[in-house]
């Protein structure tokens, strides 16, 4: 919480909630790095009187499991890919593919 008020609310379940955006590079992927950020985020949350809080994961995203494992459950589901207007997708742990 680097914020005095979290700057991104979504209805989740009819109440507001924060939006987690979590990301955990490569080199430390399988190795409970995402579990304890998420463990924490929550810790923290509540302390902030949050009992809800939000995020949005491809299905077949492996940060699905973590998720899952940490208490979250799902509540929607979307239309499909999201749109990136900075920039491309592309893979985790790859450079961007350059223009010709």
């Amino acid at each position: 919480w680097h914020f005095r008020e979290l700057p991104l609310l979504v209805a989740a379940g009819g109440a507001p909630a924060p939006e987690l955006v979590v990301a955990v590079v490569p080199e430390a992927r399988g190795r409970g790095a995402g579990r304890r950020l998420l463990d924490a985020l929550v810790t923290r949350a509540a302390g902030h009187g949050h009992a809800q809080l939000a995020l949005n994961v491809h299905v077949r995203n492996p940060a699905v499991r973590p998720y899952s494992r940490s208490g979250l459950v799902v509540t929607g589901k979307g239309r499909g890919a999201s749109r990136w207007p900075a920039g491309r997708a592309r893979r985790p742990g790859r450079p961007p593919r350059r223009r010709p």
